[in-house]
């Protein structure tokens, strides 16, 4: 009976955390598509009713009872309530504290919605419009008092600030991390010279995708492995143009499988490449196991869900997949070295970036009060030198603080996974199955996509490769970047 009881909590709240989540995904969806203020204001009364049912003291106290009963009462029992206690804890506070915590973090989403994303080199242009440093003035304003309260929610909740207590509910080891980091650094270091090149087009990739709508192309490629998107398709929004938002977003609408996309896929390369990441999010959230219990549809760790995008992405720049998917007339022999020099520079560029990002983040909640220009310039300096340090956005205007995308770590991560999947798929099936095999998508299931969090991260990648997150594998991937 005491059993029967805590499966009952348990899953009491799993409902009405899902019914929470569901809400606010909707309010979002229709208030990227218009940006106006009323929609704004509904998105903003959902995010704060869910961070104030997950701030209910009572709940840890109940999940605590309910780990020490849990055993038997039901399968992953205790998986679910560490999950659930996750969430929880994430959101620990005073109501007012949260509420705040919720409408600064969507200030700062609606500036990065309206702007776009500032994805490194290849998407930075710099203008000199009047406007600019007073829309860094206003983000680096809302950042900081974002910084302090959720640093204040932490020390609060035992941890010395927020960048400690995020790793530390995501599972993530900071010196395992530091390692990871270190190593993409060390692997990427000698293209510092040639990043210049990764702010220009490349022509051969831009010949390719001038003037076609990617998306025939994306469905029947997706249907080839398996793996199908209509599910997504149906409730989405997507074209050169289709409202307000300049960003690109695939949304979970609450734990059933229901994926909304949003996003601008102009008819070139850089709207395909747009459209394969959100295609790769969506056929995650699609394939998890329909059988787990609520608490567990959901990634164990946002690296998981960016390792689906990325591998998808970097077909993109795969000479076997473009030959096979857009048909170039002479084929692709003339166009191959040039593919695989742009690719390997756009790959070090978007890891190097990223890895700006992550040590600004650290910094970030660590030492707010330092001068963050200054530390901003050092970083994009040491990883992308003098040239690039003088084109790039303000730190205010790039640090979203996981607001409107994926943190840097997660998406280091996840880059370094997806390198991992694409061998183990292609020494499985052979070096071609992620072009045209229906088994790829089967395998890419049962690997990654349908075990939501009934482990964690950590485990996922050992069961799967059969070691962690090697950044040799992700340099190994970028060396051979577009000569598949």
């Amino acid at each position: 009976m005491a059993g029967d009881r805590v499966l009952e909590r348990v899953e009491r709240l799993e409902r009405e955390l899902e019914a929470a989540e569901a809400r606010e995904a909707l309010a979002r969806w229709q208030w990227l598509k218009s940006l106006d203020g009323g929609a704004k204001a509904r998105y903003l009364q959902a995010k704060q009713e869910r961070r104030a049912l997950l701030s209910r003291e009572e709940l840890l106290r109940e999940l605590d009872e309910a780990a020490r009963m849990a055993g038997a009462a039901s399968p992953w029992g205790r998986r679910r309530i560490e999950v659930l206690r996750r969430d929880v804890l994430s959101c620990q506070g005073p109501r007012e504290v949260n509420g705040r915590l919720a409408a600064l973090e969507v200030e700062i989403e609606e500036i990065h919605a309206r702007q776009g994303p500032s994805p490194g080199p290849a998407g930075w242009r710099r203008t000199q419009e009047a406007g600019e440093d007073r829309l860094e003035e206003a983000a680096a304003a809302l950042l900081l008092e974002l910084a302090a309260l959720r640093n204040q929610a932490a020390r609060a909740a035992g941890f010395p600030d927020y960048y400690t207590m995020s790793l530390a509910l995501e599972g993530v080891e900071e010196g395992q991390l530091k390692a990871l980091l270190a190593g993409l650094a060390r692997a990427t270091e000698t293209e510092v010279p040639r990043f210049g090149e990764a702010s220009r087009a490349s022509p051969a990739l831009e010949a390719l995708f001038a003037g076609r709508d990617p998306l025939p192309a994306a469905r029947a490629y997706f249907d080839a492995i398996g793996l199908s998107v209509e599910p997504a398709l149906a409730h989405g929004q997507l074209g050169d143009a289709p409202g307000a938002s300049a960003g690109a977003w695939c949304i979970a609408v609450g734990r059933g499988g229901e994926v909304r996309l949003y996003g601008r896929i102009p008819p070139d390369f850089t709207g395909a490449r747009t459209l394969f990441h959100l295609l790769g999010r969506a056929v995650y959230h699609l394939n998890l196991a329909p059988e787990l219990p609520p608490a567990l549809r959901v990634p164990p760790h946002p690296m998981v869900e960016a390792a689906a995008a990325l591998l998808f992405e970097r077909l993109l720049f795969d000479a076997r997949w473009l030959a096979h998917w857009t048909s170039p007339p002479q084929g692709l022999r003339a166009e191959v070295t040039e593919i695989r020099s742009f690719a390997r520079t756009a790959w070090a560029a978007g890891v190097r970036w990223r890895l700006v990002l992550a040590s600004f983040e650290q910094a970030f909640y660590r030492d707010s009060r330092g001068s963050l220009h200054g530390l901003w310039r050092r970083l994009l300096r040491d990883f992308l030198g003098d040239t690039a340090a003088g084109a790039a956005p303000g730190w205010a205007c790039a640090f979203d603080a996981g607001t409107a995308s994926f943190r840097p770590h997660a998406w280091l991560m996840g880059m370094t996974a997806a390198a991992m999947l694409a061998k183990a798929v292609e020494e499985e099936l052979g070096e071609e199955a992620l072009v045209s095999s229906a088994a790829a998508g089967y395998l890419l299931i049962d690997k990654w996509f349908l075990h939501g969090a009934r482990v964690p991260w950590d485990e996922l990648v050992r069961r799967t490769f059969g070691r962690e997150l090697d950044p040799e594998a992700a340099a190994q991937e970028g060396k051979g970047a577009g000569a598949r």
